[in-house]
């Protein structure tokens, strides 16, 4: 059976984004994670406004999307501080389980407010990836040992941090249909830049010191960038084949490719857990493909 093509560009906005998020570990742990977002950030959507201004003929700019616009970039800063501040005060393992889970907001939106109809197999499969995600993103061991005080700080956050990155999922079928692909990206990830520094300039951290950049990592940066950015547009040409569900949920799998990228080239173990997420995952891209 040939695979759909929103399945396709969820599978490779999942691919693109978790290569991405594997890459920019190294650059993180040496400017911190607000500095490598935001240069990542200017070099991918260069990439792409560069792209779109040469080969994209320039959208009708509407009201809505305006709205629509100023909301993904709001929401999405909302879940990428929220998510580090979680890192802060929390747990990895308590925080990014959680925050990961981000797919399951706009899948239960897409089907509530959008009346998309899903079959018994198709919500199966998806909810298959959404328990393997979970459990993919759990330390079990490290869980067991988080005092209560850190349990629930790191909880609340990255439940604000799932409901910022679930919410600005959704917002984005409001725009990709009038601006297209690649000035969704453009318009939301300038938003996304702007914000980002407003917030960097009140805070005082690692990420917000005066660093010499070396150019093996401004490299590294543009990589994470691109990854980022072809992600996003592939998650974009998705919502315009496809439902808002079942790109949603491929495409929060993202753990799924970062731990698999961590175990074979980092040597990093995998908890038995984690085992039973990736098997998780795969059984419901398999579901999503034949059913």
């Amino acid at each position: 059976m040939p695979i759909s093509s929103e399945l396709m560009f969820g599978i490779l906005a999942l691919l693109s984004y978790g290569l991405a998020d594997f890459i920019a570990k190294r650059a993180v742990d040496k400017y911190g994670p607000l500095t490598a977002l935001k240069i990542s950030l200017i070099l991918g959507t260069s990439v792409v406004f560069l792209y779109s201004i040469l080969f994209v003929e320039f959208p009708q700019i509407t009201l809505n999307s305006i709205i629509f616009v100023l909301l993904i970039g709001a929401t999405g800063v909302l879940g990428w501080v929220t998510f580090y501040k979680g890192l802060e005060v929390g747990k990895v393992s308590i925080v990014s389980p959680i925050a990961s889970s981000w797919g399951i907001l706009p899948f239960i939106l897409a089907i509530t407010f959008l009346a998309e109809r899903l079959t018994l197999f198709e919500i199966l499969a998806s909810s298959s990836i959404f328990s393997g995600i979970f459990l993919i993103s759990v330390k079990w061991k490290e869980f067991a040992t988080i005092a209560k005080g850190k349990l629930y700080k790191g909880a609340g956050l990255a439940l604000i941090s799932l409901l910022g990155f679930g919410l600005a999922g959704f917002f984005v079928k409001f725009v990709v249909n009038e601006l297209g692909p690649f000035y969704s990206v453009v318009l939301t990830r300038l938003v996304t830049i702007v914000l980002i520094f407003i917030f960097a300039t009140k805070i005082h951290t690692k990420s917000t010191k005066h660093v010499k950049f070396e150019s093996k990592f401004i490299w590294l940066l543009f990589l994470v960038g691109l990854f980022d950015a072809i992600g996003y547009l592939s998650f974009n040409f998705g919502l315009l084949v496809g439902s808002v569900s079942i790109v949603s949920a491929v495409t929060s799998a993202i753990p799924f490719v970062v731990v698999l990228l961590a175990y074979f080239f980092l040597k990093e173990r995998l908890d038995v857990n984690q085992y039973f997420g990736i098997l998780l995952i795969i059984a419901g891209f398999v579901g999503l493909s034949f059913f």
